[in-house]
């Protein structure tokens, strides 16, 4: 009755908006697969992009909406790939804590043990840990505007210029989302390899999880998906401004699909990547600092009267919006690419997790 009731409501949702698609008959609704009634679902959110449901070994839906490039009238497919923004975070937080469990790096050591040359006052005061949590009190890369990512700028260039400012808070003492914290963080990752970031990612994450579809984004070469906002009063879409995203470096410069993030996800939580000790490092969260945990969002949710944990990482910039959502109890994992910002995902997930859980 629950499904009834709710799938009755998205459709009258989706009907009057200007997104509207043919829907099945309401009369049979009750017997609708959980896969058409995520569609619904999408659809009543004015949802443009990809997203892939997986519960435990089972894919529930593997679908696609909207246009990947509204001046081509092309589609987004399944294997449409994305700028997946800030969950590019995650995968900096997993190379920092496999140096951990290698030994070759310490989460309460500063900065400066890693990184000697760097020129900003928190060299000796900023541990790996304040950067992995936002806690690090170094001014914001983006204190000074968007002209971070708005020209070229080379990876010394960035953290030179937009990554060394002044402290203006006690390390330690309080949250402030910073994209530069995880700027340095990849940098600490090169020295420590003496690698490029992207090589290290191919050999520690990429290759060993099997994902070959998610790669450095690079301005002019990138082949994703265009992104878009929309303004709701005109009913109108207006192409992102020109940033340079791979500027955002190891905070949000990788592009993927959602079957790359799905097998990412499983070899996170398979223990592929990481030890399930230091899994259950990264996935400690801190209350005090928003229930941020390393790399990803912690917390606990009601559904149906049930009380379930979810690990999530939300990216945005500008009109590429995503979510990579994962609930252990359930073995269920939710990836949504989206490439506007028309959609609130997280009211989404939640629509979707509705419908799967009893």
């Amino acid at each position: 009755m629950y499904k009834f009731t709710f799938v009755i409501i998205l459709a009258i949702s989706v009907l009057q908006t200007p997104f509207a698609q043919k829907l099945p008959d309401p009369t049979k609704f009750t017997l609708l697969p959980d896969s058409t009634l995520i569609r619904i679902a999408a659809g009543g959110q004015r949802f443009s992009g990809s997203l892939l449901v997986q519960k435990g070994d089972q894919v529930i839906a593997n679908q696609a909406f909207g246009l990947s490039d509204r001046e081509q009238k092309t589609s987004n497919r399944p294997d449409t790939r994305y700028k997946i923004a800030s969950i590019t975070k995650a995968f900096t937080a997993v190379l920092i804590l496999q140096l951990y469990e290698q030994g070759k790096l310490d989460l309460g050591q500063s900065i400066g043990a890693y990184w000697p040359e760097y020129k900003g006052p928190g060299r000796d005061s900023v541990t790996l840990h304040q950067l992995l949590t936002h806690s690090s009190g170094i001014q914001n890369c983006e204190a000074q505007g968007l002209d971070i990512y708005a020209q070229p700028h080379s990876s010394a260039d960035i953290l030179d210029k937009y990554c060394s400012g002044p402290l203006v808070n006690k390390p330690g003492s309080q949250f402030s989302y910073n994209n530069g914290d995880y700027m340095i963080l990849g940098k600490i990752i090169e020295n420590i390899y003496k690698k490029p970031f992207a090589e290290v990612l191919q050999s520690r994450i990429l290759k060993p999880a099997g994902m070959t579809n998610t790669e450095w984004y690079k301005t002019g070469k990138a082949r994703t998906a265009k992104t878009y906002l929309y303004n709701d009063s005109l009913q109108t879409w207006q192409p992102d401004a020109p940033f340079y995203i791979e500027n955002y470096g190891a905070a949000g410069a990788l592009c993927s699909t959602t079957a790359d993030l799905l097998k990412f996800s499983k070899a996170l939580f398979g223990g592929t990547l990481l030890e399930a000790e230091t899994l259950a490092l990264m996935t400690t969260p801190y209350p005090q600092f928003w229930n941020t945990a390393y790399g990803v969002w912690v917390s606990e949710k009601e559904y149906a009267g049930q009380t379930l944990k979810v690990v999530e990482r939300y990216g945005s910039i500008q009109g590429a919006n995503t979510l990579l959502a994962y609930f252990p109890e359930k073995q269920l994992t939710l990836v949504l690419l989206a490439n506007s910002d028309a959609c609130n995902l997280g009211l989404l997930a939640d629509e979707i997790v509705r419908i799967l859980i009893p």
